[in-house]
């Protein structure tokens, strides 16, 4: 209860949760996952949080976290301590009801695989770090999902910029964004340039690129017709 400002009746969800906690301070080999959501945010003081990524940071055995904050100040307060985490896997971040403006250095998480953005937009400053994330030599994404995330054809060129300078990333989520033909032709380039010879032998990316269908079925036939 010490992370708390209040100390009224917890619901059984919050005394799962301090259970979960405990694990995950005590270093529990059968706690691999943790998620920081919810109403139960709303009342962490700033060295609840702190506590909370210190906890997430030491622990050895957690390979998957999700946090869906209610503001950036607070996503930015809790991963102040949990950088340098060697075990998490997967990074699930979620900000609601806003932009999220902040996303922590991936590369920090020595073992980072898989890297997603759930139910929100992404602010310019959030792409800039992902664009960052991709063209360092640490870097060891396989997966990330931008799913929902707003991109339209000028953020598809940031990551494509990034991708050219990536050869770890297998796959790439871009599903019910706004992509439209200038952004697929970035794209397609990206995994089959043909524009000559060497480009197409140099080419570097092996990237699966995911939910363009999704975006705009008018894409597809431009597509299959040979018009793009």
């Amino acid at each position: 209860v010490v992370f708390f400002k209040t100390f009224g009746r917890f619901s059984t969800t919050h005394e799962g949760w301090h259970a979960t906690l405990n694990k995950v301070r005590n270093n529990d080999p059968c706690e691999s996952c943790i998620g920081l959501h919810g109403g139960m945010l709303r009342s962490l003081t700033d060295h609840g949080w702190r506590l909370i990524g210190t906890y997430i940071a030491r622990n050895t055995h957690l390979r998957t976290l999700q946090v869906d904050a209610e503001s950036n100040d607070q996503m930015a307060t809790i991963f102040r301590n949990l950088t340098g985490s060697k075990c998490i896997e997967l990074l699930l971040l979620g900000n609601t009801g806003q932009e999220l403006s902040f996303v922590p250095e991936l590369t920090s998480f020595e073992n980072l695989k898989e890297f997603r953005i759930i139910f929100c937009r992404l602010a310019p400053e959030g792409l800039a770090r992902i664009s960052r994330t991709l063209q360092h030599d640490g870097n060891r994404l396989k997966v990330l999902d931008l799913d929902s995330t707003g991109m339209d054809d000028d953020d598809v060129g940031i990551i494509v910029d990034a991708l050219r300078r990536n050869n770890t990333l297998k796959t790439l989520d871009l599903s019910d964004n706004s992509v439209g033909v200038r952004g697929l032709r970035a794209l397609l380039k990206l995994v089959n340039d043909v524009s000559s010879i060497d480009a197409t032998l140099t080419s570097n990316c092996t990237v699966c690129i995911h939910g363009l269908a999704s975006n705009n079925n008018r894409l597809v036939d431009l597509v299959e017709h040979g018009k793009i």
